[in-house]
């Protein structure tokens, strides 16, 4: 039966939707105020599969994407990336076009249905609708969950797969059906194509459900539907790698996965993901992922996160509390075990922090409200009252000075200003060919001046493009060709006085000059 503190809670929630949707789709264009190398990588290829049903070297709807040079898309490649993106992107170009907003729209929905879904888990765990309503609050105002929420990359999509996942193993608790049973290993199962730590964290959560089941004595018919909707769910992953057995050192080979042993500096890793400098206060040092004024959390989870964790293990008989507890204690296991290039504080490879971190944090307000003493329970109150006054602050300067902090990280070429300026120049005559100076723009740039010319519906000018070696660019040129070369490059002078002149000049978000465009006399 429907109570009105129930109704009121639901009305709470709808509320903190609407309020999510805002925020998280505010300046969605321009804040962050480039577009990533990433993001332009996952741009590029979802619309080559909406405009061709092929990825960038022809390959038909493929399973697994290979990322490659956009201006040699022929050329060897080591980077193989999850499918699940890439579909949803093209699916949206199909319908929309391409632009900043609509590449990061997928991952801004999946982040708003996370709040969503972080109510349901935590209001069937914790036994009510406003514990539910306080798990989403957190969740929606956890800087981290905010920032990579915004930013069209996989690695935010596992935290989504991860809420599925307690949802559908909640209610397997509450009535073990068969069912129930696949439903659960089939989300595990198809969360192997969101990302690619899922390849390790999926089978670790199955194995957590597993041991939730055998704790809780579930027969093994049961059990094995579980690991049988697995095992279903990943044959396509399983016969891909068969058709291309050099997949996985590849993948090793392009996060230069370590295989030593390392032992010291592993246990260093998994305490620094919990330090709580990183977790409350500054956040990674990496400016595409944090502000550095704000930490992974908001500040009331310095009590409030501890607290849902003494709870979620003093109450042993509760073994999905405990199931949460030790799958946020686990998060950064993929990093310490493959040990990858920059392993430390890598905010978007251990994101699974937000949702996990939410729920325990709604444990621990449930603990203070249920403590008998009026000063805890004020203690409670403030605590989460106080969240979205942090989130304010947090937010100010994310739409303000911390979008000139970020620029140079995300894109030191500011190349929309590039591509408009050649956009420009085309207009007042036709350009013969583009050349991207090769010493100052490899793939990671150059796909960033593909994604712009994409949103500018100008693709006739990047069949016109080229990569140009610096021992190249004595020519000849056809006149009124145009090279796109850093503005510190210190060929410029020679090139000027070999018949090339300055055509345009692009500053970063700082107004610092940083690529010159020359133009062939």
């Amino acid at each position: 039966m429907t109570t009105s503190t129930d109704r009121l809670a639901r009305v709470a929630m709808a509320g903190l939707l609407v309020v999510t949707a805002l925020i998280y789709l505010h300046r969605l264009d321009d804040s962050p105020v480039h577009v990533s190398t990433d993001e332009a990588k996952l741009a590029a290829q979802a619309h080559a599969l909406a405009t061709t049903g092929s990825d960038m070297r022809g390959n038909r709807f493929p399973l697994f994407v290979l990322i490659v040079d956009p201006l040699l898309p022929q050329e060897h490649s080591v980077a193989w990336w999850q499918p699940a993106l890439f579909y949803t992107t093209a699916a949206v170009y199909k319908v929309a076009g391409v632009s900043e907003w609509t590449t990061r729209l997928p991952v801004v929905l999946l982040s708003m249905v996370n709040v969503w879904l972080a109510y349901l888990v935590a209001a069937r765990w914790l036994g009510s609708r406003w514990l539910g309503v306080c798990a989403a609050l957190v969740l929606a105002f956890t800087p981290s969950h905010f920032i990579l929420g915004r930013e069209a990359a996989d690695y935010f999509c596992p935290t989504t797969v991860c809420l599925v996942w307690l949802l559908s193993l909640g209610r397997l608790m509450d009535q073990p059906t068969p069912d129930r049973a696949v439903i659960t290993g089939s989300v595990l199962g198809l969360g192997l194509y969101s990302y690619i730590t899922s390849w390790v964290v999926m089978p670790m959560y199955l194995a957590l459900t597993l041991l939730a089941c055998w704790r809780l004595r579930y027969p093994l018919s049961l059990i094995g539907r579980i690991v049988l909707a697995f095992a279903v769910c990943g044959i396509p992953a399983v016969i891909f790698v068969a058709l291309h057995p050099a997949m996985f050192g590849e993948v090793a080979d392009h996060y230069k996965v370590s295989g030593a042993s390392r032992t010291i500096q592993r246990i260093t890793l998994f305490w620094d993901y919990f330090n709580p400098s990183y977790l409350f206060f500054a956040g990674g040092s990496n400016l595409q992922w944090s502000t550095r004024m704000a930490g992974v959390f908001p500040l009331s989870l310095l009590v409030l996160l501890p607290l849902g964790l003494w709870s979620a293990f003093r109450r042993q008989a509760q073994v999905f509390g405990s199931l949460v507890a030790v799958a946020f204690l686990l998060v950064p296991l993929p990093i310490v075990a493959a040990m990858p290039e920059a392993p430390f504080y890598a905010t978007a490879r251990a994101v699974l922090a937000a949702p996990l971190g939410a729920l325990l944090a709604a444990a621990g307000f449930k603990e203070l409200l249920s403590h008998r003493h009026a000063a805890s329970r004020a203690i409670a109150v403030l605590l989460v009252v106080a969240m979205p006054l942090q989130f304010a602050r947090f937010a100010a300067d994310y739409f303000g000075d911390y979008r000139l902090r970020s620029a140079p990280w995300i894109d030191a070429f500011n190349f929309r200003g590039v591509a408009d300026a050649v956009v420009n120049l085309d207009r007042i005559h036709p350009l013969p060919a583009i050349y991207l100076s090769h010493d100052d723009i490899g793939e990671d740039k150059s796909v960033k001046f593909r994604f712009h010319l994409m949103t500018s519906g100008r693709m006739d000018l990047w069949a016109r493009a080229h990569y140009l070696a610096p021992e190249q660019q004595s020519g000849p040129f056809e006149s009124g060709t145009v090279l796109v070369v850093r503005a510190a490059n210190p060929r410029i002078d020679g090139l000027v006085g070999q018949g090339w002149a300055r055509a345009a000049t692009v500053a970063d978000a700082n107004g610092t000059p940083v690529v010159v465009v020359l133009r062939k006399s």
